[in-house]
């Protein structure tokens, strides 16, 4: 009596199939977690600076002092000075202000962040005049001081994902859902 072997293993055809299904899933995948990275670093970023935010506007109100978080003058985290510049990618810092004298910030630091170089744009501008600002700056009461006007919007921008805060008078901070991903 004659034994049937039989064989064990993939054909050459459900190997093709299997490997054209794998090729299907990651093409898809791919295009979905880059958007994902995109929206989560923006996310993120927003973030940070709404708790720096926060975190300035709860200063100013328990200490009785002006406290700002400002565009940092350089990258890096031995950086302490806030520029001029109305570049916000380099990082922040929230400061308060000096009891010593009005406008005294520098040696007041509270939080200092920087940000790594990822094609991520922030902007800080008043709600009303789109005018850039270097600097938001909070009252002893809370509220946002008259140098930053009467409503501020931050923006940050990566790779076609925004997402935006906005900063009323009184200090209320409120964001606004992600768009363009």
């Amino acid at each position: 009596m004659g034994h049937r072997s039989v064989e064990k293993g993939f054909g050459l055809i459900e190997l093709l199939v299997t490997l054209a299904v794998i090729t299907m899933v990651i093409s898809i995948g791919i295009p979905s977690y880059e958007s994902f990275t995109k929206k989560n670093r923006a996310v993120s970023r927003l973030d940070e600076i709404n708790s720096a935010l926060r975190l300035a506007r709860q200063v100013a109100i328990e200490h009785n002092f002006r406290a700002r978080v400002c565009a940092k003058s350089g990258s890096g985290l031995n950086t302490n000075t806030c520029g001029n510049a109305t570049d916000w990618n380099n990082g922040y810092l929230v400061q308060m202000e000096s009891s010593a004298a009005y406008g005294s910030w520098d040696s007041n630091t509270l939080m200092n962040k920087s940000f790594a170089s990822d094609n991520t744009q922030t902007a800080v501008a008043k709600t009303s005049t789109s005018t850039l600002l270097n600097q938001v700056v909070f009252n002893s009461t809370g509220n946002l001081d008259s140098a930053s006007g009467p409503n501020v919007a931050i923006t940050i921008s990566l790779g076609g994902c925004t997402a935006t805060t906005s900063i009323n008078i009184s200090g209320r901070i409120s964001t606004t859902p992600l768009s363009g991903c």
